[in-house]
């Protein structure tokens, strides 16, 4: 067993080497051969990615086009078809324009009371 000062540098070189370098490129081969890229089932997962978003998008387009109708409904309800009435021009002094505001502030009131009164009845 004796073994002069080579002999033990080159062991130690041959020990070295495979220990770091072929056991190392041999673990990254195995890791490599793990991975398996399949392009069609890549592919399929994407579509249904794709259309289960489109499907999304559908529903809250639909979503907004319902909330737009009824919010039109609504504006036009209270706001338009209400104030249908001919507004009367006439010179009218100070006393008369405020006895004609409120009774315009108290119709406001009542349609806020209604509107409330219906948003607490669809609950």
């Amino acid at each position: 067993m004796n073994m002069n000062k080579n002999e033990i540098n080159e062991k130690a070189k041959k020990a070295y080497q495979k220990i770091f370098n072929e056991e190392s490129q041999k673990e990254n081969h195995k890791k490599s051969d793990n991975v398996v890229f399949n392009i069609d089932d890549f592919e399929n997962k994407v579509e249904e990615m794709k259309e289960k978003e489109e499907e999304r998008i559908s529903s809250l387009d639909l979503l907004r086009k319902q909330i737009n109708d009824k919010a039109k409904q609504n504006l036009n309800h209270y706001f338009v078809e209400s104030d249908k009435k001919p507004l009367e021009h006439k010179a009218m002094d100070t006393e008369e324009m405020y006895q004609q505001m409120k009774q315009q502030e108290c119709q406001l009131f009542e349609k806020v009371a209604m509107m409330k009164e219906k948003k607490l009845n669809l609950k």
